[in-house]
C-alpha cells in the first residue's frame, strides 16, 4: 500500500523499504537412525494394526504426521501399488 501511495505521488518514499525482515531460525529436525528405526518397528509387534500401519507409512515414504493423518481410500491405487499424499492443495506422489 505505502509503495502505492508513492506511486499517485501522496507520500515521496516508501518508509518501509528500509525494513530488513528478521532472519528466520533453522528448525532442529529430529530423525532416528537406523537401529533406532528397526528397535521401533519391532516394538510395533503387538500393537494394533492401525498404530502399526501408521508408523510403518511414516517411516517407509518419508511422510509426515498430518500427510499421512489425512490419507483417504482414494489416495490408495492398489493396481498400482502407489500412494498419493496430498500437501498444500497439491498431490505429491510417494
Amino acid at each position: 500500500m505505502l509503495q502505492q501511495a508513492v506511486y499517485w505521488q501522496m507520500i515521496p518514499y516508501n518508509p518501509a523499504s528500509r525494513i530488513r525482515p528478521p532472519k528466520s531460525k533453522k528448525p532442529n529436525i529430529n530423525f532416528y537412525d537406523d537401529a533406532q528405526t528397526i528397535a521401533l518397528i519391532k516394538a510395533l509387534e503387538g500393537e494394533e494394526l492401525k498404530f502399526r500401519v501408521i508408523i510403518l507409512l511414516t517411516i517407509f515414504t518419508g511422510s509426515r504426521r498430518g500427510e499421512v493423518l489425512g490419507l483417504e481410500w482414494q489416495d490408495i491405487d492398489f493396481k498400482n501399488s502407489s500412494l498419493t499424499v496430498r500437501q498444500a492443495s497439491q498431490y505429491v506422489s510417494a
